[in-house]
């Protein structure tokens, strides 16, 4: 039993874990979406968004410390200023897994690993393209028809929840004509 052991595995020892997580994480900087199985997947998304959280601070310390993990400074260039400035307001979270399906040779689960895209969230740009509201342009009868009744038009679900209407005998007005 593995009591307090917190680490992953993935069937490798720990050398060749750290270089599996170091190879996979350049193709994810280089590429931005990387196919593997789930369980390196896994190990992927923590390994890549703790690299992610020091880049955004961007200090000499901050890119020797990554740089330990990544050995090539066009890709440490690229984390520092162009993938860490499109999560500055994020906390966490930069990555996602999408789930392909089976590996055809051995049947493993694979995943797609890719940032996550960040909306543009400029408040100048949502207001002006905002449609403005429609005004009602139905006839004034239609609009007082539509405001006496309590269903909605639309609601079709509303329509068909309400109780049918009796004929005199107290049976149903829709299965009387059906019948006859």
């Amino acid at each position: 039993m593995r009591h307090l052991v917190k680490t992953k595995r993935i069937g490798k020892d720990s050398k060749h874990k750290r270089a599996i997580l170091r190879n996979l994480s350049r193709a994810l900087i280089s590429r931005e979406r990387v196919l593997t199985t789930i369980a390196k997947g896994r190990l992927l998304r923590g390994f890549i968004e703790k690299l992610i959280t020091r880049a955004k601070t961007n200090t000499l310390h901050n890119r020797r410390i990554v740089y330990k993990d990544l050995y090539d400074a066009s890709l440490l260039t690229k984390l520092f200023d162009n993938i860490a400035k499109r999560y500055e307001s994020r906390p966490g979270g930069y990555t996602r897994i999408i789930k392909v399906g089976m590996r055809k040779g051995d049947g493993s689960e694979m995943c797609y690993v890719e940032f996550v895209p960040e909306l543009l969230r400029d408040t100048d740009k949502t207001t002006s393209s905002k449609a403005p509201a429609k005004k009602d342009e139905r006839s004034p009868a239609a609009q007082k028809d539509h405001k006496k009744s309590n269903v909605d038009p639309k609601n079709k679900l509303a329509e068909s929840t309400q109780k049918p209407k009796n004929d005199k005998n107290g049976k149903n007005a829709k299965n009387l004509k059906a019948v006859k």
